[in-house]
């Protein structure tokens, strides 16, 4: 599953509308003025998250019920996998994120 919070769309799409309003009164709070900026970058790499997972999720359903053959490859990638886990999150760096989705994705992109 991506963990992408729904606060962040929910956040997107309020600014945005108060944007459209033209209000002089109304001014979006600093905090959330970059995390605003980079909309599509991470609407981008939500999707891409997305298909990383996805792909993951069917190449473990498509092994065989004895994944004794597996074993090595699937620790290899789960070796890799495992630092998405915990030290990414959305206010990484998009560099840093679209280079883990690539390693990840590269070894599984030839099967799905």
């Amino acid at each position: 599953m991506c963990s992408f919070d729904n606060t962040i769309h929910e956040i997107f799409t309020e600014v945005h509308f108060w944007d459209k309003l033209h209000i002089e009164e109304f001014e979006v709070p600093h905090v959330v003025l970059p995390i605003c900026h980079r909309r599509e970058v991470l609407g981008v790499l939500r999707e891409q998250v997305i298909m990383l997972v996805q792909a993951y999720n069917k190449l473990l359903d498509d092994i065989p019920e004895t994944p004794l053959l597996f074993s090595v490859y699937l620790r290899q990638l789960e070796k890799r996998i495992i630092p998405g886990f915990s030290r990414l999150v959305w206010s990484t760096r998009p560099p840093i994120i679209e280079r883990f989705v690539q390693v990840i994705y590269s070894p599984i992109s030839p099967y799905y």
